[in-house]
């Protein structure tokens, strides 16, 4: 590296300046990794053996190693050993080394660690080993190591293996095994401690019952004819990894042996429980619980009356209360309550609503009105029926009759009297015309002469008023006139006709022929 280096005196301000190049020419200085033993089982790999550490300043550096492997024969002792040469160099190229020995020990069987048992809280779940059969095998469930490693890993342990299993049943799906490890080091005789034996224990329990999942939870009606309806219970869906199992059903009624069934009795409104219990080979229990809701979900029988009459009051109205049109109507359940409507409303158009009775009025006289009849049960269920209505109104009209009038027999409306007629609009004028009221409204009021005993100017004439409806009931009054002549005819109201001379022949002498007349006053 090249520096410029200039120098300045503060006084004067003189400088001068000059170029400096810096060498790094010191080797780089390091702990070389110490010796080491390790097994024969184990790798020589530097992360495990060892490696460099750099003591002096360095801004960036390399490491590398060389090994020489030496085989000193399948039953040395030492097995091998390894020379690694490590080199240090910096980025100034300046490089260090050093050499570490790593020693392969012979397989010693007092090394031998054997795999744990597989017991208690270690047991394996005979569902785990169901669905995965391999942890039972010593990939899983272990192997005789040294030093933690597989005798076997590095291929320099001059040591065979043998393993044999025996099982034991404890019940259906549970049973251990009884592993047996046998290590032999090949470099030494058959005798006592070689091979070095060990049984391993492999537990497989079943601890778990059996998964049982009930049906989904239900509502179900009541039956048409009680409250009350019998039911059939699904098969629950139930599963058991190790063995098989047994099946009881728990109803309101007693147990079924089976998984679901025909219940004993009828279910009555309300909530039931079904509880599944599966046991499996070992006595572990399973069990779930489905929940069925009985409703009252028939609606009601509505009868009704065919037909019904209604009469309306002073006032115009009539009202019935619903229960009226009920004819026997039921439920398979409970009590029933009514309501009532008109199909269609002709009082009151907008009002088309359920009450607890229903009117009639004027406007419905002499009709036949359909009226609905709602029944309802305690669930809330309805159901209808029909009913005609024939609205009457039994109430006659109210007619007032004009006074007795007296009548002087000069008045020319006598002369349009006529029995069994209506009365001459200018005798009823003269004389009043009958009032008539209704609690509804009056169709008609109607006069009628039904008698005239008039004669050379006085008598009695009788008229009968009558007032008609809108139901056709009716209501009559007699009025009368009595006649009288206020000028009793005499001799005095003739004018005789003149004496009469006739001055020619063949004048007719017929009162006709004569230029006066005989008259008269009445």
């Amino acid at each position: 590296m090249t520096i410029t280096v200039t120098i300045t005196d503060p006084v004067t301000g003189v400088s001068c300046w000059g170029t400096v190049y810096v060498e790094d020419k010191l080797v780089p200085e390091f702990d070389c990794p110490a010796d080491v033993t390790i097994a024969c089982s184990e790798n020589a790999t530097p992360s495990l053996t060892g490696e460099p550490v750099i003591t002096s300043c360095e801004l960036s550096h390399t490491v590398t190693s060389v090994d020489i492997f030496t085989d000193f024969g399948q039953c040395a002792d030492p097995r091998a050993q390894i020379e690694r040469t490590w080199t240090v160099t910096d980025d100034s190229g300046n490089s260090a080394t050093c050499v570490q020995l790593i020693t392969i020990a012979a397989v010693d069987l007092a090394d031998v660690i054997f795999p744990a048992d597989l017991v208690d809280a270690n047991a394996l779940e005979c569902s785990d080993v169901s669905n995965n059969p391999s942890l039972t095998e010593s990939g899983n469930a272990g192997f005789p190591t040294i030093n933690g490693l597989e005798i076997t890993n590095s291929g320099l342990c001059m040591a065979s293996i043998n393993v044999s299993d025996e099982v034991y049943d404890i019940c259906e799906g549970s049973y251990e095994i009884l592993r047996t490890w046998k290590v032999r080091n090949m470099c030494l005789p058959i005798g006592p401690g070689n091979p070095v034996e060990h049984i391993q224990i492999i537990k497989v329990l079943d601890t778990e019952g059996p998964v049982v999942e009930a049906p989904a939870d239900i509502t179900i009606s009541t039956s048409g004819t009680s409250c009350e309806t019998g039911f059939t219970a699904p098969a629950a869906n139930i599963t058991d990894g190790c063995s098989t199992f047994s099946v009881v059903t728990d109803t309101p009624f007693g147990s079924l042996v089976s998984n679901g069934g025909s219940l004993s009795q009828a279910l009555d409104l309300g909530t039931h429980t079904i509880t599944y219990i599966a046991t499996d080979g070992c006595g572990n229990v399973g069990f779930d619980v489905m929940t069925i809701t009985v409703e009252d979900q028939i609606a009601p029988i509505a009868i009704c009356d065919e037909n019904t009459t209604v009469s309306l009051d002073n006032n115009g109205f009539g009202s019935i209360a619903a229960i009226t049109f009920d004819d026997g109507s039921y439920d398979n359940c409970s009590d029933v309550t009514f309501e009532v409507r008109k199909v269609f409303n002709s009082c009151d158009p907008t009002n088309n609503a359920f009450g607890s009775s229903v009117s009639f009025c004027c406007e419905e006289v002499g009709t036949e009105v359909m009226v609905e009849l709602r029944v309802t049960d305690a669930a809330g269920n309805f159901n209808a029926c029909m009913v005609l209505v024939d609205v009457q109104d039994k109430i006659d009209p109210t007619v007032i009759c004009p006074t007795d009038a007296d009548v002087d027999c000069s008045e020319t409306y006598l002369d349009y009297i006529e029995v069994g007629q209506a009365l001459p609009q200018d005798a009823v004028d003269a004389n009043g015309e009958a009032v008539a009221i209704d609690n509804c409204t009056v169709a008609s009021l109607t006069s009628n002469v039904i008698g005239n005993t008039v004669d050379c100017g006085s008598g009695t004439i009788t008229i009968v008023w009558t007032a008609t409806d809108g139901g056709g009931s009716t209501s009559s009054c007699i009025q009368r006139y009595f006649v009288t002549n206020s000028d009793i005819f005499s001799e005095s109201d003739i004018t005789w006709p003149l004496d009469y001379t006739a001055n020619t022949c063949g004048t007719g002498l017929e009162p006709s022929d004569l230029s006066s007349h005989i008259t008269t006053q009445q």
